[in-house]
């Protein structure tokens, strides 16, 4: 069972709702954390269940429920953020949780941020999947820099979400990312919210500093490799330890 508790009404019809859990990466959390920072969106309600990991995240002195959700009305955009990958035994009371919520505020579209894990070769690109065909049209006519996803596998929330969506002709798109599995990627992060700022033109969103952390983060990865090289023994010292 999936509780809400509401702490302020808001007005979202023919809203948006972005969802993001942690993923490859930790894209989807990088983003959806930043889109709530630079959109300035206030936290409206939380999520709590008794199979949620027992932990409040603190922020400015102030503990917080593992999922949360943020909106802000004139822009009608919610944002619902998790600190934690559903277990399977969540994911899909959670998934009919969040479509339940849209629906009841009467939103028109729910858009998932996602991550896959990238070859490390070349540009990072950007894929999508939609509930319904005609959502994906758009996309195509709106020259949204993201590429369909013709074959994959996703999993979790966002399938449950797309699942219902095309089960019940609710607008449902998949945001995916291609990055790196071994480090917080804020490269990656930027593509996918500059794939969201596309489709929000009435909004403009910076990327500039998502990248700026992308390239610090190079570069002190970078200089904990060299450190972590091993040191080379010349061969006469290497006799005197034998």
């Amino acid at each position: 069972m999936i509780d809400l508790y509401k702490f302020k009404d808001v007005d979202l019809k023919d809203g948006t709702v972005i969802v993001g859990h942690p993923s490859v990466g930790m894209i989807s959390s990088i983003a959806i954390s930043y889109l709530v920072d630079k959109l300035d969106l206030d936290q409206v309600a939380a999520l709590d269940s008794d199979q949620f990991p027992p932990i409040s995240l603190v922020f400015n002195n102030k503990p917080k429920c593992p999922a949360r959700i943020y909106a802000r009305e004139d822009l009608k955009i919610a944002a619902i953020v998790s600190e934690f990958v559903p277990s399977p035994l969540i994911v899909r009371p959670l998934a009919r949780k969040i479509l339940e919520w849209a629906e009841e505020n009467g939103c028109k579209r729910i858009i998932t941020l996602e991550g896959l894990v990238s070859s490390g070769d070349g540009e990072i690109e950007i894929y999508h999947v939609n509930s319904l065909d005609k959502e994906s049209e758009k996309m195509k006519k709106m020259r949204i820099s993201a590429k369909p996803l013709n074959v994959g596998m996703i999993t979790g929330v966002s399938a449950v979400l797309l699942n219902e969506g095309r089960r019940e002709n609710f607008d449902v798109m998949c945001l995916l990312g291609e990055a790196r599995p071994n480090i917080p990627d804020s490269e990656a992060a930027a593509k996918l919210v500059g794939v969201v700022d596309q489709i929000f033109p009435e909004i403009k969103i910076d990327v500039s500093p998502l990248l700026e952390d992308a390239k610090m983060l190079e570069e002190r990865m970078k200089k904990l490799k060299q450190q972590a090289k091993p040191a080379v023994v010349p061969k006469e010292e290497a006799v005197m330890y034998r």
